[in-house]
């Protein structure tokens, strides 16, 4: 998405270490999201900002990012299929009259 709007001008690599939102040593050695990530872009006129929050991270999403957000873009891995806290964060969107 920010490749797209410009934001940057190329896709990291999770195995290089060089996504924008991995950018913590932690995150680039262990190769996953620790903390969750402000992001923001404009796209045809619009401004988004949207969190990068892993499933597992449930009580963040729980209490902060899925709160102040207008809707959940959930991202299951193709390969790997639905994983650790995903089906919570999708309960808990739910409850909270989130669109997903």
């Amino acid at each position: 998405m920010l490749a797209c709007a410009g934001v940057i001008n190329r896709m990291g690599s999770i195995a290089g270490g060089s996504t924008v939102s991995d950018y913590h040593e932690n995150e680039q050695h262990r190769q996953i999201s620790v903390s969750a990530t402000l992001m923001h872009l404009e796209w045809l006129g619009k401004k988004f900002t949207f969190w990068i929050v892993r499933a597992t991270l449930i009580s963040l999403a729980r209490t902060g990012a899925l709160r102040v957000g207008d809707f959940a873009l959930v991202v299951v891995h193709a390969n790997h299929g639905v994983g650790v806290g995903t089906d919570a964060v999708w309960k808990y969107a739910t409850e909270d009259g989130i669109p997903k």
